[in-house]
């Protein structure tokens, strides 16, 4: 399509779909017969930071972070224990170990370093590693009614998380998947994927994007526990066109699914994910260049317009999330959020509420040129459990009119509430605890 980027042309299949309506949402999931009226879920924390520190202390630094211990049985083995970690601190939703996967990443760890098969198996093992971390609550069958169970979440991080240095925080991509003059480089050889066909529009570094998740999708897709899994969370989102790539890739992988290349695969709902850094002025922004001098208020405005505007060939989201941001500073976010959630016409006009999603960082700030961690807030799990709990309650309250829901005026359908980096199992347990304390959940 561009550049040196390979596609075939054939693998684009049918993008036609049923009714959203028809599939899955978060209420489907988490049903409020057994969450109540307004569910609040608890997630598990930051994957790669919890494996490096005791008492698993793991080694990683690769460009697959984390997800190089899918590629030797002992690392298998220890992800498996960090997953029941997180289901014995009381967290109910568990992301697999595949933010940063991508086929091509994985070639290097294959006995002749160029197999695609063994690659693959690898790859999808991490969806193997989530489902056997307690496999007697993995059924809704064999959940007892003093346990909700846990409910296994694809995890699948940005394009960033595959470019050397990582570009979560700052949405720098080299070209074909950005315009802007960087140093960073893709960390695979683009001569080994061929990306699928997709739609060519007037934005070529979308469609790359859109070309990339459509792939892994397709990766992940063929694996035996797909149907196993309850989300899919697109996290760590720094460019506000790769929400849009992702909606539209969504729309294509769930048309494959409905036709005849779906091969009784289930269609999952999906939410995608934002990042909010401080700049260099020390205020909490949108990293994306593009808006680059624009206050919080606006920016907001056109992340809700990209994940809940109404437009054809895009993918209905069923959650907005804010991930690995500050947590003293998620507060100011979610107000920015909540402004623009309620002054958006495509949102009032929903059937489906969507589900707010917040799991900030442990309060460590991380450089990726150094690969060290330094923590200025010095907060403890108690505190911070405490700031992301207020969030919680707060965000539950916002009330707004909507046309074709009646009698309940809230803009959340629920809420999901974890940690990402830095933030581990004490902190999980800790905010298990607090939101116990406020009536917001039903465990202690």
């Amino acid at each position: 399509m561009v550049q040196n980027l390979r596609h075939d042309d054939d693998a684009i299949g049918d993008s036609s779909t049923s009714s959203r309506d028809d599939w899955p949402g978060f209420a489907d999931v988490f049903p409020s017969s057994k969450f109540g009226p307004r569910p609040v879920v608890v997630m598990d924390g930051g994957m790669g930071t919890t494996l490096q520190a005791p008492p698993f202390s793991q080694n990683i630094d690769s460009a697959l972070w984390s997800s190089e211990l899918l590629a030797t049985s002992e690392g298998r083995e220890t992800l498996v224990r960090l997953h029941a970690t997180w289901v014995d601190a009381g967290a109910e939703c568990i992301g697999s170990n595949s933010y940063q996967s991508f086929l091509p990443l994985f070639l290097p760890n294959t006995s002749s370093h160029n197999c695609t098969q063994e690659a693959r198996e690898k790859m999808l093992s991490a969806l193997t590693c989530i489902t056997l971390a307690s496999p007697e609550v993995t059924s809704s069958s064999s959940i007892s009614s003093t346990s909700r169970g846990y409910f296994p979440v694809l995890s699948l991080g940005p394009f960033g998380a595959v470019c050397y240095p990582g570009q979560e925080y700052a949405g720098l991509y080299p070209a074909p998947f950005g315009s802007r003059e960087t140093p960073t480089k893709i960390a695979f050889d683009v001569e080994a994927i061929t990306l699928p066909s997709v739609p060519v529009t007037s934005d070529l570094e979308e469609d790359n994007l859109m070309a990339f998740h459509l792939q892994r999708m397709t990766d992940f897709v063929e694996a035996e526990e797909w149907n196993r899994m309850k989300l899919i969370a697109f996290e760590t989102i720094p460019v506000v066109k790769e929400a849009r790539a992702i909606r539209r890739a969504m729309k294509v992988f769930n048309g494959q699914l409905q036709g005849r290349d779906g091969k009784g695969k289930t269609r999952l709902p999906f939410y995608i994910s934002f990042v909010f850094p401080l700049d260099g002025h020390g205020r909490i922004r949108y990293p994306d260049a593009s808006m680059t001098g624009l206050p919080l208020d606006e920016q907001m405005g056109e992340l809700v317009e990209a994940v809940f505007g109404a437009r054809e060939g895009e993918e209905e989201v069923d959650g907005f999330g804010i991930n690995c941001s500050n947590p003293t500073r998620i507060g100011q976010v979610i107000e920015s959020l909540h402004k623009a959630m309620t002054a958006s016409g495509d949102v009032a006009k929903r059937t489906r509420k969507p589900w707010l999603v917040l799991y900030p960082d442990g309060g460590a700030v991380y450089d990726v040129f150094t690969k060290a961690w330094s923590n200025p807030l010095g907060l403890t799990v108690e505190r911070w459990a405490s700031h992301l709990a207020e969030n919680v309650e707060a965000s539950l309250a916002i009330q707004l009119k909507r046309t074709g829901i009646q009698d309940d005026d809230a803009l959340w359908g629920g809420v999901i509430a974890g940690g990402c980096c830095k933030a581990g199992p004490e902190a999980i347990r800790a905010l298990g605890k607090e939101l116990a304390s406020r009536s917001l959940t039903t465990l202690a």
